[in-house]
C-alpha cells in the first residue's frame, strides 16, 4: 500500500532546516528492494530503542509519498533551488465563483457515489506496478528515450541553451523527472489530459518556471523565451539572438516603438488559452505584467 505523509504550512520556517538530512537520503539512491541506500539517523540510544521500540535509524521505502502545502506571503519563506529541483510544484491560483457553492454533489449525493473503483486506481497508479518511487537508472534511461523520439526533446533542447546565458537553465535530474512524467502521465488510469501537449505544458509549468525568481534585468528575456515557446512550440536562433524588445514585438506581433507592456499583457490574458502551451503562457504573462508593473516577479 501507499502510504502519504503530508506537511501542512511547511514553509513557516526554513525548509532546508529540517529537511535537509530528507533530501540527502534521497539523493543515496536505492537498494534492490526499494529502500533508499543511506538512512535518517533519529537517536543514538539503546534504552530507547529497547523499551520504546524506536530504531536507531530508518531508511525510507519506495512507497512513501511526501506532499507539502505552502502559501506564499511576507511570514513565510521561499524554497531554494535544491527543494525545488527535487519537486513537482502544483500551483493551485484560480477562483471560479461562478458555481460557488456548488450546486451539485452536495454531501447527501455525495454519500451515495462509489468512490472504491477510483480509489483502486489511484492506488494502482502509484504502485506502479509494484515499483511505486524505486525507479532504476535503465527506466529512467528509457524514459529518456522515448522523450527523445517526440519533437518535445528539440523544444527542451533549444529551451535549455536559451535560458543558459541567464543560469536558468536545467539539469539531467530535471530532464529525468520531465522524461518520467511524461511516460507516467501517458500511462496512468487516472489522470487524464486532452493530449500530450498538455503533458508536456505541465512538465514544463512544474519544473522549469518555478526557479524564476528576480528583477526585470534578470527576467524579462528568459520569460519572453519561455512565452515565445508557450505560443509556437518552438524556439529559433533568431528569437534566442534578439533583444527583449524586439522578441516582445515578436510574440505579440506589434511595430510600435513606444510600447506600454503592462497594457499590452493585461489584454492578452484573455487569450491564453490561443496558445499552444496554455498552461505555461498564463503562467508566464502574469509573471510578465508583475515584472513590468513593479520590476520584480517570481514564480511563487
Amino acid at each position: 500500500m501507499p502510504y502519504l505523509i503530508i506537511l501542512d504550512e511547511m514553509n513557516l520556517a526554513h525548509v532546508e532546516y529540517y529537511f535537509a538530512d530528507f533530501l540527502s537520503v534521497l539523493e543515496s539512491g536505492r537498494e534492490v528492494d526499494g529502500f533508499t541506500k543511506e538512512s535518517i539517523k533519529l537517536h543514538n540510544d539503546d534504552k530507547v530503542e529497547k523499551e520504546q521500540k524506536i530504531p536507531k535509524e530508518i531508511r525510507l521505502p519506495p512507497n512513501l509519498y511526501i506532499i507539502g502545502t505552502v502559501n506564499i506571503d511576507e511570514t513565510t519563506y521561499m524554497f531554494s533551488p535544491k527543494v525545488l529541483d527535487r519537486a513537482f510544484t502544483i500551483e493551485f491560483h484560480d477562483v471560479d465563483l461562478e458555481d460557488y457553492p456548488p450546486e451539485v454533489n452536495s454531501e447527501e449525493e455525495l454519500k451515495n457515489i462509489d468512490f472504491s473503483n477510483l480509489r483502486e486506481r489511484i492506488i494502482e497508479d502509484l504502485r506502479s506496478n509494484g515499483k511505486f518511487l524505486a525507479v532504476s537508472k535503465e527506466e529512467i534511461n528509457k524514459a529518456v528515450k522515448e522523450l527523445k523520439r517526440t519533437e518535445y526533446w528539440e523544444i527542451l533542447k533549444k529551451l535549455n541553451k536559451a535560458l543558459e546565458p541567464y543560469d536558468l537553465h536545467f539539469g539531467y535530474r530535471v530532464v529525468d523527472e520531465i522524461a518520467l512524467f511524461f511516460k507516467n502521465a501517458k500511462e496512468s488510469k487516472v489522470v487524464s489530459f486532452e493530449n500530450d501537449d498538455e503533458i508536456f505544458d505541465s512538465a514544463l509549468l512544474m519544473k522549469i518556471l518555478p526557479k524564476f525568481h528576480g528583477n526585470r534585468k534578470k527576467l524579462e528575456k528568459p520569460l519572453l523565451i519561455v512565452l515565445k515557446v508557450a505560443k509556437d512550440g518552438k524556439l529559433d536562433d533568431n528569437d534566442i539572438e534578439k533583444k527583449a524588445d524586439e522578441l516582445f514585438k515578436k510574440i505579440f506581433d506589434i511595430q510600435q516603438q513606444q510600447l506600454d507592456k503592462s497594457e499590452i499583457i493585461i489584454k492578452e490574458l484573455k487569450n491564453w488559452k490561443n496558445y499552444r502551451f496554455k498552461h505555461t503562457a498564463k503562467k508566464v504573462l502574469r509573471m510578465l505584467r508583475q515584472l513590468y508593473e513593479i520590476g520584480f516577479a517570481s514564480f511563487s
